[in-house]
């Protein structure tokens, strides 16, 4: 898994500073804490921590070199392609020292030049360094798994696997006001953008280079919504998806240490589950069981679930006092702000996991690639929508603002508000936009500060227009559409960062088998038709699971989602917290925030979310000195 960093002083040439490198890989030792290298060499240094997967041997150990020592890399993540691709380049006369797959980077290269991100399937962020022509090459895998920040300045760059790493070093950190904006309205900054103004997320699947003649980029992927053929009946995705998750979740088992299975409820951790039974390499499986509000709750299916696949079952117990016991923990080391709430449920499994295991596999991705969120249906909704009398809306939403039981998993109040928010928008887009969005117009024009935000970020106008920019070119239908935008935004600025640095912070590596390379390729090829129709969601995957389930078990009926009972803990155990961080003195808010936010509550407006945004977005700025 690993952590690098590095500095390329390619607009000045002076000397980059190899203890500054040292010290920020440090901050981020617990991605790598068996070992921390670094390459150092006039205007550049690079640099790793490395987190043995692979090639355990200390020949493993970065930086690692091709056969003449001219050409070096860092990496992070893992290559799952690396055996085919080590085989042919052996074939080809190159010669490896180890037997780590970060190796078959530097070989690559040499055989196909800046292209070679091309033939890698995985989960990576690599730093290449060609010493003859000073050249650095960046990279970043198609789906984002693996984090990887770039500031530019006056010297030239400086990136890290970690936003929080670069803190110390940068010369400006100033707050970015639409970032703000928009992390608190949907819990986290659309990438590439940072909360930072100075910094920024690298695309994902683009390789940049960097010389003493400037920066270029090229992409190497791009999502892709339609292909030539689209398969279209269900029999026929049955037999290809079958084929294809097979291989993926065989080539994710590619490690020489145990792997474990994150199982929860869904689908998709469901499939996974079954197909790993088939491997015969998988002995125990871990689930999170939110015990003191069973509408949260799913231990009973994952448990039936594990039994038919012979595997051991830890049900971590995550009550709302070890939530709360762990809070201060979370925050503290938080690389980033996480507005999703499951975030601290997330820690705390990976706390878990971590004392017995270094990789786990997830079921996330599904949702985004196949058509899994209740939102997906909303363009059949707004469909019929007009036809029903406004005053009955109206009164429906009233109703449920007044009985609803908001201690349970998205109900039926919150629904209906975001419900009534998205039919007012223009069109699909800013609908779907304001489905997420936690902090409504109205809201946001009583609380937030004119001093802090300009007028025109005020309204949620320049995060939609921002969110507009991840629409597909190529997507004609809009269920296609709307994946599409949420697999460039929710999973990547929310759920996998939320996976990735809350599995890192306890040295653990987190795996996603939906994410292959050839499972994105399936869903370009799926029939929208398959995917999702009028109240109905993610239909092939279901139909596929239902083929592989044994009869005596049942497709668990309602998914939960693995979100806590934060309105439980808002309300009792993070009482003190809350209170505090909305009263607090905040250059975003105009005074009297929780006063003023008093009269929405009362009027039905489920907040407890947007609590949750500005609460842990308070505290990182201010833990980080950002205030």
């Amino acid at each position: 898994m690993c952590g690098i960093a590095g500095f390329f002083n390619y607009k000045t040439r002076f000397p980059a500073d190899k203890g500054r490198l040292a010290a920020v890989l440090e901050s981020m030792r617990y991605r790598g804490p068996d070992h921390l290298g670094c390459y150092a060499g006039g205007d550049i240094a690079i640099g790793n921590v490395r987190l043995a997967i692979q090639g355990l041997s200390p020949a493993g150990n970065q930086p690692l070199y091709n056969e003449d020592k001219t050409v070096v890399v860092v990496f992070a993540g893992e290559i799952y392609n690396y055996p085919d691709l080590k085989a042919r380049l052996q074939k080809n006369g190159h010669v490896f020292g180890s037997d780590t797959d970060t190796e078959v980077l530097v070989h690559l290269y040499e055989e196909c030049g800046a292209d070679f991100a091309g033939e890698l399937n995985g989960m990576f962020a690599f730093a290449l360094f060609d010493i003859r022509t000073r050249q650095l090459l960046l990279g970043r895998d198609p789906a984002a798994q693996k984090p990887l920040y770039i500031e530019r300045n006056k010297q030239g760059i400086f990136f890290s696997s970690e936003l929080k790493s670069m803190l110390p070093c940068l010369e400006h950190r100033s707050l970015d006001p639409e970032a703000v904006r928009t992390f608190l309205s949907m819990g986290y900054v659309l990438e590439p953008q940072t909360l930072l103004r100075e910094v920024e997320a690298m695309e994902p699947g683009i390789v940049q280079s960097f010389t003493y003649g400037g920066e270029s980029s090229r992409k190497y992927w791009q999502i892709r919504c339609t292909a030539p053929e689209s398969i279209e009946a269900q029999e026929d995705w049955n037999e290809r998806a079958d084929e294809v998750l097979r291989g993926a979740v065989r080539r994710h088992l590619l490690s020489d240490v145990p792997v474990t299975l994150l199982l929860s409820g869904g689908v998709d951790s469901s499939l996974l589950a079954l197909y790993l039974a088939d491997e015969h390499k998988i002995t125990k499986a871990f689930t999170g069981s939110f015990v003191d509000n069973a509408s949260h709750d799913e231990y009973s299916y994952a448990h039936e679930l594990a039994r038919h696949c012979g595997f051991e079952l830890e049900r971590v117990r995550l009550s709302n006092r070890m939530l709360a016991d762990n809070l201060e923990p979370f925050l503290q080391s938080a690389s980033m702000p996480l507005g999703d709430n499951s975030a601290i449920a997330a820690y705390c499994m990976a706390k878990q996991i971590s004392r017995e295991f270094k990789v786990v596999l997830g079921g996330d991705g599904g949702d985004e690639l196949f058509g899994g969120y209740p939102t997906y249906i909303f363009p059949y909704l707004r469909q019929i929508f007009p036809k029903v009398p406004r005053a009955v809306i109206s009164g429906l939403h009233r109703l449920a603002a007044a009985v609803s039981d908001k201690q349970r998993y998205l109900s039926w109040g919150f629904k209906l508000q975001q419900f009534l928010l998205a039919c007012d928008q223009q069109d699909s887009l800013a609908a779907h936009f304001s489905l997420k969005n936690f902090l409504p117009d109205p809201i946001a024009d009583s609380i937030l500060s004119r001093s802090f935000f300009c007028e025109a970020s005020i309204s949620s106008a320049q995060s939609i227009a921002r969110f507009r920019q991840f629409d597909a070119a190529d997507a004609c239908d809009s269920i296609k559409r709307l994946c599409a935008i949420d697999f460039c935004t929710f999973l990547r600025s929310a759920t996998i960062p939320k996976v990735e640095r809350n599995c890192m912070l306890s040295s653990l590596e987190a795996r996603m088998p939906l994410l292959d390379k050839n499972v994105l390729e399936l869903s370009r090829q799926t029939s929208p038709a398959l995917m999702v129709s009028a109240f109905r969601t993610k239909k092939c995957l279901k139909a596929l699971l239902r083929k592989k389930m044994p009869g005596s078990i049942s497709l668990n009926p309602i998914k939960q989602g693995f979100t806590p009972p934060v309105h439980a803990l808002l309300e009792k155990e993070l009482r003190a917290w809350k209170e505090h961080w909305l009263e607090f003195k905040s250059p975003f808010f105009t005074n009297g925030l929780s006063a003023k936010l008093l009269p929405c509550r009362s009027s039905g407006w489920d907040l407890h979310r947007l609590d949750w945004h500005i609460c842990v977005l308070n505290d990182w700025c201010f833990r980080n000195k950002l205030l």
